[in-house]
């Protein structure tokens, strides 16, 4: 009977014990500066995490209904804190929600839920920014492609960059790097040592002007 008593005494730790761990793990996990660039039938999809352990693995699931029954899920990169993740096949139009999907070999542990609008076939362009490089303490090199032009010309493309979190052609700095398709490059100059940037790729056709991931980058100091 004692032998009976210890067994089940050690089997209620042990329960007790993986319930405090997961909840644990989901104290730990922490997603940040997500970023969606959305076309008529895809979206490019950037996040940062931050987790004290080794993942198994990262998925993105997302529905079109707002509490992600019955979802579709794709296998997202990750690496060194960064999330990257491109959904095809979506529909024009329309509102997806979407949650990353943490693996960490105990447990499955999920961010909160967010969402985007796909756009119509004549709708603005969608652009994504590419890596900044050569960073000097005044300027640096920041790269873009125009991916699609939403069935209209775009007229104007290049780079816009100021002291915070999504950049726009109305405020802060910002490059012209011709027209239509394709890849760009821009040299941010006048920039101040030592100082964090943010900087991204933007596009303009008739509907309007359309903006890829943003890029954080810290100038050198003199």
């Amino acid at each position: 009977m004692k032998k009976l008593i210890l067994i089940i005494s050690v089997l209620l730790i042990a329960i007790i014990g993986c319930r405090k761990v997961e909840k644990l793990e989901e104290n730990l996990v922490t997603v940040t500066d997500e970023n969606v660039s959305v076309g008529i039938d895809n979206a490019i999809i950037n996040a940062s995490y931050s987790y004290n352990y080794e993942l198994k693995s990262v998925e993105l699931i997302y529905s079109k209904d707002a509490e992600l029954n019955n979802p579709e899920s794709k296998e997202a990169d990750y690496s060194n804190g960064n999330i990257h993740v491109i959904l095809d096949n979506l529909k024009p139009k329309t509102l997806y929600y979407y949650q990353f999907k943490f693996y960490s070999g105990i447990n499955y542990i999920t961010s909160d839920i967010q969402s985007f609008t796909t756009l119509f076939k004549d709708d603005v362009p969608m652009v994504v920014t590419g890596e900044v490089t050569n960073i000097t303490a005044t300027s640096a090199v920041c790269s873009g492609e125009v991916i699609s032009d939403g069935n209209l010309t775009v007229t104007q493309r290049g780079i816009c960059w100021c002291f915070h979190p999504k950049p726009s052609i109305d405020e802060g700095s910002y490059s012209y790097e011709g027209s239509g398709l394709g890849t760009f490059e821009s040299v941010m100059n006048s920039l101040i040592p030592n100082t964090t940037y943010y900087a991204r790729a933007y596009a303009i056709n008739a509907d309007g002007v359309a903006y890829g991931e943003d890029r954080v980058f810290i100038t050198l100091s003199e």
